[in-house]
């Protein structure tokens, strides 16, 4: 009897214990909902505004000025050794540039920034001037867009003397044939009805 007393608390602890801590494997997993699946949304093309101009589609469309200035600004401003070492692989992979002395290019391309960028700040200070749009404001933004053509000339002129005639011409071919064909230029946003 003293067996089957002593035996009894350690059944009930036992018992208890189970009921309260199951075996993992004694009763089945709650179901759990499955995973949404994953939906990728895809974008479709973007849509260009009426009287967009694509160079992919009409590179003859788009001006030689704005062609060599986009060329320009991407050689520009690389300061450290890796993004110019960088660049002068690229300029090695392409076809037409590949025999081009890469280092005159970026100095003329930096050249062409500083100059640039001028021009620009003295455009956005004449902006943010507030003055109304009278003639003599669009006459300095007019005489500012010729400014950055003549710069833009003027470089793309001078680079027969720093790379040689072969190699401007090389990079002129690169220009007309390959950067005019990324560039898209979109009309001006439509003007608010002032009614």
């Amino acid at each position: 009897m003293r067996k089957f007393i002593a035996l009894t608390p350690f059944l009930l602890l036992s018992v208890a214990f189970l009921g309260v801590y199951p075996a993992t494997d004694t009763k089945a997993p709650a179901r759990k909902a499955p995973p949404a699946p994953i939906q990728k949304v895809i974008p479709g093309p973007i849509e260009d505004r009426p009287g967009t101009i694509n160079g992919a589609e009409r590179p003859d469309l788009i001006p030689d000025d704005v062609a060599y200035a986009l060329f320009f600004n991407f050689l520009a401003g690389r300061r450290d050794q890796g993004e110019r070492n960088s660049l002068k692989s690229y300029i090695r992979q392409q076809p037409l540039l590949a025999d081009i002395d890469a280092e005159a290019l970026m100095r003329i391309a930096d050249e062409f920034q500083v100059a640039y960028k001028a021009i620009e700040d003295e455009e956005r200070e004449l902006a943010a001037g507030g003055h109304n749009r009278s003639s003599t404001v669009a006459a300095k933004f007019a005489l500012m867009k010729n400014r950055k053509l003549s710069l833009v000339n003027e470089k793309a002129g001078a680079l027969p003397n720093f790379i040689g005639t072969d190699g401007a011409e090389k990079v002129r071919r690169h220009v007309m044939e390959h950067v005019k064909r990324k560039v898209k230029i979109a009309p001006p946003p439509p003007m608010p009805r002032m009614d």
